[in-house]
């Protein structure tokens, strides 16, 4: 049968509670790693997934997109 997330929680805490410092403290460090690498990952997907910023139309490319509009809409475009 499963733990359920909490049971497991409390078998941590007992664990945790009777370990020596020593092993404390090196788990200690393995989670500040593990979490500065977690952080790092993170601050690095959000940069790729930002939008760019283009620079507005000139107004030839406006007046080329409103053509454009008008042959779609008569059914002549390409």
């Amino acid at each position: 049968m499963p733990d359920t997330r909490f049971s497991l929680i409390g078998k941590i805490v007992v664990l945790t509670v009777k370990a020596p410092d020593s092993i404390l403290r090196s788990i200690l460090k393995e989670m500040q790693q593990a979490l500065k690498i977690k952080k790092r990952s993170k601050t690095k997907t959000k940069r790729k997934s930002g939008k760019t910023r283009r620079k507005p139309a000139s107004p030839a490319q406006l007046r080329a997109r409103k053509q454009f509009a008008m042959r779609v809409k008569r059914g002549d475009f390409r």
